[in-house]
């Protein structure tokens, strides 16, 4: 069991197979307590700083499901957009990866150590 980022598949060898080689999971809870379907990580914010039209319509822009799902298309990208459509990620590995993400009971931000 190794605890990695999603960005780690981009390291695997050609023809690992999702679920056979690899898989992803919520984190195990321990000593019979119940931590529901807990996920760690980071996450990327947009602000506006100067406040015109155009900020605004960018922000309306990344708040469309479109726009996360150019994203979800490549590789390196989950989205927590819930209307965004799953089966736009580029691979399998995306797809698990974003569903155990849209599917988590509690999200906590990782702090490097």
């Amino acid at each position: 069991m190794h605890h990695q980022a999603s960005f780690i598949p981009s390291f695997f060898p050609k023809g690992t197979v999702l679920g056979q080689d690899v898989d992803f999971f919520y984190f195990p809870a321990y000593a019979g307590k119940d931590l529901g379907k807990p996920v760690l990580g980071a996450g990327t914010l947009a602000t506006i700083t100067k406040d015109t039209p155009e900020a605004h319509a960018f922000i309306d822009f990344l708040q469309n499901p479109i726009s996360n799902e150019i994203w979800m298309a490549q590789s390196g990208f989950l989205s927590t957009l819930k209307s965004a459509n799953p089966a736009t990620y580029g691979n399998d590995t995306l797809k698990k990866e974003g569903q155990i993400l849209l599917q988590a009971t509690t999200f906590r931000f990782e702090v490097p150590t």
